[in-house]
């Protein structure tokens, strides 16, 4: 009785033209409730569908059952029996939850981060673009899965036993991270960057896990070959006869001599790192160390720039 905001008394005695100028209805929307009138009226038989209207009162959302009404006398239909329920409001809130999914999914897909969604049971209940491309894999191939069953996780028994453990805890409200590995689709075994988040409804119990994972393989590449390096130059500084140092610009504090250096000045390493040429005197001229400072400044290096050295025993 509430639809379009009409009582019952304005609902009867209308013709159908009436009805359709009340609702507002189009052209294609009238044609089409014409035809399901017909279909119960020729089959004698209900139909139920859902619709949407245009009222005055604005869209009404409404599960709708026609219901033909058969003459006692002649059996045949004799009424078509209108009855619409309101489901506006769970119509709108599947709308609008279906676009939040929408939502998240593209900010889930479009992320270079491996993020997904666990039940805290630990089954795979949703993973991103960027996880599923990276092990060449689709959904479907792995949603409903327990998370340590999938391929991420299969190449390495330990690491799914670690897994499931990390799973127990973050069920239980623990914010959990570590570093564990990846196979790729490309044969590659990728370092990842791994934490699990408990989500918690309004009265705090954990619903879900999120699994979230940053590729660091690049970065992990570079650490090992920055480690070379300087376990290349410490070879060469500490093997070098010749007098070398390593000072910082601003103070002039010394961070490290090499062996090399403490012969030709006379102080052994422990005597010089942390004390300045200044304090050592080892300047005969100190503004040869302002000339140095300059230049480095200036150019970046200092190349064939005569200076004079105090030793020890002066």
């Amino acid at each position: 009785i509430s639809i379009g905001a009409l009582t019952a008394a304005e609902k009867f005695g209308h013709l159908l033209d009436e009805w359709r100028a009340i609702f507002r209805f189009q052209e294609g929307a009238w044609r089409l409730r014409e035809i399901r009138y017909r279909r119960v009226v020729e089959t004698r038989q209900p139909l139920h569908y859902e619709e949407l209207t245009e009222t005055p009162a604005g869209t009404f959302y409404g599960d709708t059952w026609l219901t033909p009404v058969a003459s006692r006398e002649t059996g045949e239909v004799e009424f078509v029996l209108y009855t619409s329920t309101d489901v506006t409001d769970r119509v709108r809130a599947e709308k609008a939850l279906a676009e939040n999914q929408r939502t998240l999914s593209a900010i889930l897909d479009n992320s270079f981060q491996f993020i997904g969604l666990l039940a805290t049971d630990g089954r795979l209940l949703r993973a991103n673009q960027t996880s599923l491309g990276a092990i060449g894999a689709r959904l479907e191939d792995v949603q409903g899965k327990y998370f340590w069953a999938t391929p991420w996780w299969t190449h390495a028994a330990a690491e799914q036993a670690r897994l499931r453990d990390a799973v127990d805890r973050a069920a239980r409200g623990e914010f959990i991270r570590f570093e564990t590995t990846h196979p790729a689709a490309d044969g590659r075994l990728l370092t990842i960057d791994f934490s699990l988040t408990p989500v918690r409804d309004d009265d705090s119990r954990v619903i879900f896990l999120i699994p979230e994972g940053r590729d660091i393989t690049e970065l992990k590449r570079i650490e090992a070959a920055l480690r070379s390096s300087e376990e290349k130059f410490s070879k060469a500084f500490r093997a070098s006869p010749d007098a070398i140092s390593v000072s910082d610009l601003e103070t002039g504090q010394i961070l490290d001599v090499n062996e090399g250096f403490e012969r030709a000045i006379g102080y052994t390493r422990a005597e010089i790192v942390g004390r300045t040429s200044i304090e050592l005197q080892l300047w005969t001229a100190p503004e040869d160390r302002e000339r140095i400072r300059s230049e480095l400044r200036a150019r970046g290096s200092v190349r064939d720039m005569p200076v004079t050295a105090r030793m020890r025993d002066g």
